[in-house]
């Protein structure tokens, strides 16, 4: 009995402070509690959010890859694209049209523009410009003869004269030769333009040159006969540039080219064809024709019909080595030679040099012949070079004053 009641005295009610203790400990116990479980909470949740934003990132990254992949050209596309389509509108005025080379028999000429034009090839022992060498100057005219008696003479016995007389023949190029004041002693200036008729070139701008200039018409220039006649009235004269072959054999030199190799016939009806395209020219001379100028089986064939036909001929001068020149003063053929080219370089003020280059020629032998071609700017430098070169005291002529200079011919 005592035990039991000493157990029922122990577990009698504490006191006020024992109680306090009591209950902040038990709340102590569960305020820790409720910490820990927010902590683990807390944590948790971190673990998710980081999961689930790798998981999107991932996501997000993989699936802009794909779209990049989708969007991208294929191989094909970016190797091989397709080329627009370009429509062309026709022309009101076509450009001459390029065409292969007739057989020699064709009635009409090619309206090919020549692709390439020959500037002067020196020969393998002379690399020097080719100049037309010093020769004497123009003679002075002869001293006037003192008067003659004003009585008749009486009359004397008359030799007797052949049965027949030849009478006295004047050569073609004569007949056809631009009236020209003559220079005299000053020294003269003939300029050539070669490659007239064909495109590109400002025929219309050559033909308005103050005269005289010498135009040589292409053979197989389609508008030739036409062009002859406005040159013909603007005073200017006119020869036949023939086309010959050239040593490039990539260079074509155009329809019915006089060509090494081809037999004499064969060069005669060539020759006679361009001949034949228009009237009233005083003779020819060389397109291209580095080669063919070297031959003297081919070029024999052409100035015997210059010969006979009365006609001159230019050598344009190529080459170096050419055998014109030389081979028509032994057959007597009017000849002439190129001293200048005028446009190797198509330029204005290159061009200008080239003149001054002309009449310094001019001034040391008295006479100068330069060659050029009817491009705008050969054009636009001669309109504004020859009202100079005139007061300089130098003379503007046909080419056929220079060879009736050369001839002795008077009148």
């Amino acid at each position: 009995m005592t035990k039991r009641r000493a157990r029922k005295s122990s577990r009698a009610p504490a006191g006020p402070l024992a109680r306090l203790k009591k209950k902040i400990g038990t709340g102590f116990a569960a305020l820790l509690a409720l910490r820990w479980a927010h902590s683990a909470i807390f944590v948790i949740g971190i673990a998710i959010g980081l999961a689930l934003g790798l998981g999107l990132g991932l996501g997000y990254t993989w699936l802009q890859g794909r779209m990049h992949h989708a969007a991208a050209p294929s191989p094909v596309a970016m190797v091989a694209p397709q080329p627009p389509v370009v429509t062309t509108q026709p022309t009101l005025a076509p450009a001459l049209t390029v065409a292969p080379t007739p057989p020699p028999q064709a009635q009409a000429p090619a309206s090919i523009p020549p692709a390439y034009v020959e500037e002067t090839e020196p020969s393998t022992d002379d690399t020097s410009t080719v100049d037309t060498p010093p020769l004497p100057a123009t003679p002075p005219p002869p001293t006037q003869e003192p008067p003659q008696p004003s009585f008749t003479p009486a009359p004397q016995a008359a030799n007797p004269s052949p049965a027949n007389p030849a009478p006295a023949v004047t050569p073609e190029w004569l007949k056809n030769a631009v009236a020209s004041i003559d220079p005299g002693d000053r020294p003269a200036i003939a300029i050539v333009l070669d490659d007239v008729g064909v495109a590109p070139s400002d025929v219309a701008g050559a033909v308005a040159l103050p005269a005289p200039v010498t135009l040589s018409i292409m053979t197989y220039a389609q508008n030739a006969p036409r062009v002859a006649e406005a040159a013909h009235q603007a005073g200017h004269e006119i020869i036949v540039h023939v086309p010959m072959e050239p040593v490039n054999r990539d260079a074509d030199p155009g329809p019915h080219a006089l060509l090494t190799g081809l037999p004499a016939a064969e060069l005669q009806q060539r020759l006679d064809w361009g001949l034949a395209q228009f009237p009233g020219y005083v003779g020819i001379n060389n397109h291209m024709g580095s080669k063919f100028t070297q031959d003297p089986a081919g070029m024999r064939v052409v100035l015997e019909v210059l010969k006979a036909r009365g006609l001159l001929f230019l050598d344009s001068r190529t080459i170096a080595n050419s055998v014109g020149d030389q081979l028509a003063a032994e057959l007597g053929v009017t000849h002439l030679k190129r001293d200048v080219f005028l446009d190797n370089v198509i330029d204005e003020a290159d061009i200008m040099k080239a003149l001054a280059k002309t009449e310094a020629v001019a001034r040391k032998q008295g006479f100068a012949i330069a060659i050029g071609h009817p491009h705008p700017d050969t054009v636009a430098a001669l309109r504004r070079w020859i009202p100079e070169a005139k007061a300089r005291g130098f003379i503007l002529v046909p080419l056929s004053e220079i060879a009736k200079k050369q001839m002795g011919v008077t009148g």
